[in-house]
């Protein structure tokens, strides 16, 4: 599929269009796109050198990410929720607007792994404001994100990309994140309040 196709196929919805409607959303396997501001989102992290490519960019905004899934509803609403625990994509970014969103970095009580704690709905109002979402549902799904993430410049895809120079940079942020969620593990931890205490199934 070319670009150009791909672009006219886009039907971009904003992502508090997508929060405000979430049972509309399909429950059955296909590909989804998350565009965005990368202007504040890559500021300083010299992104651009990196890539060396335009971004792809539909309607003014640019791929931020590519994800699939065998049920596109739920894996979006786990981007959306209020903890980062469930979504690669919300670790990334919320590592990377740290600073500009007065993130805090916290363990979570269960898993090995972190959160941003009460800074998590600041995050969610930031995707609500900057960031749109693309939803293809389609079989074989996976092998779609695949080729989406090798033919286009996708700056908070880790996953498939892991020789790419910028995929090396954010995984090195997330990985000291996550060491010193370690380190606060028995100090400082913070979950929804819904699953404080209890756990999840895997």
């Amino acid at each position: 599929m070319k670009f150009a196709e791909m672009q006219a196929i886009c039907g971009l919805r904003t992502t508090q269009e997508v929060v405000d409607n979430l049972e509309a959303l399909p429950d059955c396997a296909g590909v989804y796109m998350i565009f965005g501001d990368t202007a504040e989102l890559l500021e300083g992290t010299d992104y651009d050198r990196i890539e060396g490519r335009p971004p792809f960019r539909v309607g003014g905004t640019d791929l931020l990410y590519v994800g699939s899934s065998s049920n596109l509803r739920a894996r979006i609403s786990c981007h959306l929720r209020d903890d980062s625990t469930t979504s690669t994509f919300r670790m990334s970014i919320g590592c990377l607007l740290q600073r500009n969103l007065d993130l805090e970095i916290f363990s979570h009580p269960i898993r090995a792994t972190f959160n941003f704690g009460p800074g998590e709905p600041r995050l969610t109002r930031w995707m609500c404001l900057n960031t749109a979402i693309a939803i293809w549902p389609c079989t074989h799904a996976d092998e779609l994100e695949k080729a989406l993430i090798k033919g286009l410049p996708a700056p908070i895809n880790i996953a498939d990309r892991r020789g790419h120079p910028y995929a090396q940079f954010l995984q090195g942020v997330r990985d000291r994140a996550n060491d010193r969620a370690g380190r606060l593990r028995r100090k400082a931890t913070w979950a929804p309040p819904c699953e404080k205490g209890r756990s999840r199934p895997n």
